[in-house]
């Protein structure tokens, strides 16, 4: 068994343009959320890799769940602490031509 440790996972907010205009409304032409972090990441690709792993590290709210959900549909095994109040982080990322 390996463990990895996540001390500020992450949900990444990705949204894809066809351009970046500013100044006026952009539209999205596809998005998608990926949960993540150093050995979240690390975990998944140990998984992927046929090794027995579990992530360990603090999450919060919705956020934190929906990490936990994500691991769960790669079969990766978690034991996060579930902080009771804020929400783990989100990072929004737009890419454009």
């Amino acid at each position: 068994m390996i463990y990895t440790i996540t001390f500020n996972p992450a949900l990444d907010y990705i949204v894809r343009l066809d351009h970046l205009k500013t100044g006026t409304i952009n539209r999205t032409i596809q998005e998608y959320v990926l949960g993540g972090g150093k050995g979240i990441n690390i975990s998944i690709v140990l998984n992927n890799l046929g090794m027995d792993t579990t992530a360990l590290g603090f999450i919060a709210g919705f956020t934190g769940e929906e990490i936990v959900t994500q691991l769960k549909k790669f079969g990766v095994k978690e034991d996060f602490i579930r902080l009771r109040e804020g929400l783990t982080r989100i990072n929004v990322k737009v890419k454009a031509s």
